[in-house]
């Protein structure tokens, strides 16, 4: 199998994430290798940004309304009582999307498959779930950062 197909999302995206939470948020965060379909409860918040070019496809992240706004208070140098609300959350998660759907744009046309970036968007609520992108390839990670976790979900398919 070659192409698109072949490319290692699991690095690419263990790398960007990482690296993100690290540099940006000064916070460690760990894969966890064991159960890639751990499921998020309750009050929910996604963002997502989408690849088009000869990649095709989305990026989403999913965590806790609780841990976005930890998140923001982290990226912003606040405590989480001073966050000023969802719009403030909204455009945190929004750049956290941006960076790491960044990262993998760049691996992306650094293996041959350029492509642009979307215009990130955030979803908040209880009670949904990301339908199959026709044709792509699905891939979902989790990460722990201390007593929490979030999930990364990746579809990618050949724009060409």
């Amino acid at each position: 199998m070659g192409g698109i197909e072949s490319l290692d999302i699991g690095t690419m995206v263990k790398n960007a994430v990482k690296g993100v939470f690290s540099t940006m948020l000064s916070l460690d965060v760990a894969s966890d290798e064991i159960d890639s379909e751990k499921k998020l409860e309750g009050d929910k918040l996604m963002g997502c940004v989408g690849f088009a070019g000869d990649a095709s496809g989305v990026v989403c992240i999913e965590m806790t309304a609780d841990f976005a706004k930890f998140i923001t208070a982290s990226m912003l140098g606040e405590d989480p009582s001073e966050v000023q609300g969802p719009d403030e959350i909204n455009d945190v998660i929004g750049e956290l999307c941006n960076m790491v759907g960044g990262n993998l744009k760049s691996r992306f046309c650094d293996s041959g498959y350029p492509c642009v970036l979307t215009i990130p968007s955030i979803t908040h609520g209880s009670d949904f779930r990301i339908s199959k992108m026709s044709g792509a390839r699905r891939e979902r990670f989790i990460f722990l950062q201390g007593d929490s976790f979030f999930s990364v979900v990746v579809f990618l398919k050949s724009g060409k």
